[in-house]
């Protein structure tokens, strides 16, 4: 079975519907793309993974959502320990306003991590692509460092609470072109250690870094599968149509 496997999946804002039974396996140890229009449910998705769904009280859920097999919207799910295994990196970084050191180690304290050690903030700083530049500034506040690097650091934080899932929400669309080149670098190194889940509305971008991707339209799964078929061979006529650039 796969890591994660959606089932069904129906979310309800209101009387809008956003997702429309959706079905579909997550491959493990590689980057999957959501990619769609605007409006299709790629983040309404992304979110449904780790229950952030729950901050919007007016969101309805059915159906399952599988992490290794038990669904996470299950009586006996345990959020705090979902969101430990499916970290989460959102469109804008937001440092805490503490130190870059303290931003890292926080999380492992929160969540009782044994290891909250010097060691440990240089390891994820470094799996970020970070530590080079902030190793002498350590105790700085975080919200002096550029966005780019405040995104590197949001990676980090999530990286430190030792997740099995990372899932990123279009993360280099606020940043300048070398940023965006470091974080999708970093990307690549990551995922031969974590299942990256990744809301993309560059085309550009899914074909640079995805393994696999997932196409949304009007809240519907449409089409999904190994990158190369996918962008090489689409058979949805509304897939064709968005990769041709029809429909945006």
């Amino acid at each position: 079975m796969p890591h994660i496997a959606i089932r069904n999946l129906n979310v309800q804002c209101g009387d809008h519907q956003i997702l429309k039974d959706v079905n579909c396996d997550i491959p493990d140890g590689c980057i999957v793309a959501i990619v769609g229009p605007s409006g299709c449910g790629k983040t309404t998705l992304l979110k449904s993974l780790n229950r952030l769904l729950d901050l919007n009280e007016d969101a309805k859920i059915q159906g399952q959502v599988l992490l290794d097999g038990s669904d996470i919207y299950g009586e006996s799910s345990d959020v705090l320990s979902l969101r430990k295994k499916v970290g989460f990196m959102a469109q804008r970084p937001y440092p805490l306003p503490m130190s870059i050191q303290d931003n890292v180690s926080f999380g492992p304290k929160i969540h009782g991590l044994p290891d909250t050690s010097h060691g440990m903030v240089e390891r994820y700083l470094r799996l970020a692509g970070l530590w080079e530049e902030v190793k002498d500034r350590l105790d700085s506040p975080a919200a002096k460092l550029s966005i780019g690097q405040q995104q590197r650091l949001a990676l980090a934080r999530t990286l430190a609470v030792e997740p099995e899932v990372i899932l990123a929400d279009e993360p280099t669309s606020a940043l300048d072109p070398i940023s965006v080149k470091i974080v999708e670098h970093q990307f690549r190194l990551l995922k031969s250690q974590y299942t990256i889940v990744l809301v993309t509305h560059i085309l550009r971008q899914a074909r640079r870094l995805a393994d696999h991707v997932i196409f949304m339209y009007s809240g519907e799964l449409v089409e999904q599968g190994p990158a190369e078929s996918f962008f090489a061979a689409p058979k949805d006529e509304r897939t064709r149509a968005y990769l041709s650039g029809e429909i945006s």
